[in-house]
């Protein structure tokens, strides 16, 4: 927590955003509501993705006491007897009672905040539900409601897995048969000149399409953010993403700036 601390007070100056997730469910780390306190101390606008199964009436007041400003939730089916195939050991009804517990803390707390957004990611298995999911949110008067992309990072059985010949899905056939991502491969990424991000166990690596720590430009275990964001490494692979994006493993596989991450539906 003291590094976290020291991480929000060298760069509130210059970042508006925090986002308190990356690659796991942010509602398991016991200092997460103190961390988002603090960078709202800082005036800094914080967001959190979770899949709301740790969601409770206390969970949603300490939420809406940290400051928190929009927290994105997934439901991958609207259907609770195909929710669990998604989510393995989740309850639908249990997210729908998460929902209500930040929304009624919400009103407790005469607050418009978190903003409730709600995501079903899309696969072959679910795409055919997306109105009935559309419905299942407006019922539940969230803030927003979006469908996400599925991102693979093994592209092997594919057509099996993502809505393949619909906008909702980021890859296609191409002329010889092969499963390749849509959109323009020499398209530019902007994403390293104004974001990073960090693993659990303090990696710095490019962004959060790097999953696996391919590319990783530092650590703050040892150093700032300053000197890992004006570092030679840093900006030697900048450089090499505006030569050419395909010579690096994640950005060549990586549909930001390629083609829609996500579709914004209400």
């Amino acid at each position: 927590m003291n590094r976290f601390i020291q991480i929000i007070d060298e760069v509130s100056p210059t970042t508006f955003t925090v986002l308190v997730h990356f690659q796991g469910e942010p509602l398991m780390n016991p200092n997460i509501f103190e961390m988002i306190g603090y960078a709202s101390s800082r005036r800094m606008i914080s967001e959190m993705a979770t899949n709301a199964m740790l969601i409770d009436e206390e969970v949603s007041k300490q939420l809406i006491n940290s400051g928190l400003k929009k927290i994105v939730i997934t439901i991958d089916s609207p259907i609770e007897r195909e929710f669990g195939f998604y989510r393995r050991g989740g309850k639908l009804g249990g997210v729908i009672e998460g929902i209500k517990h930040i929304q009624q803390a919400r009103r407790d707390k005469n607050s418009r905040y978190p903003l409730v957004v709600v995501e079903l990611l899309a696969l072959k298995g679910n795409v055919d539900q997306i109105k009935e999911f559309v419905g299942l949110c407006k019922k539940l008067n969230v803030d927003g409601i979006r469908v996400k992309t599925a991102h693979l990072l093994n592209l092997d059985d594919a057509e099996n897995k993502v809505p393949m010949g619909t906008k909702y899905s980021r890859y296609k056939v191409a002329n010889d048969g092969s499963i390749a991502l849509k959109g323009n491969g020499s398209s530019s990424c902007s994403a390293p000149w104004f974001k990073l991000s960090v693993t659990h166990d303090g990696w710095v690596v490019p962004c959060c399409f790097d999953k696996s720590s391919t590319f990783i430009m530092g650590t703050i275990i040892t150093q700032t953010i300053r000197e890992i964001w004006f570092s030679h490494h840093y900006n030697n692979f900048r450089r090499r993403l505006i030569r050419n994006r395909n010579e690096l493993p994640v950005c060549s596989s990586c549909p930001q700036g390629r083609t829609p991450l996500d579709f914004h539906i209400g």
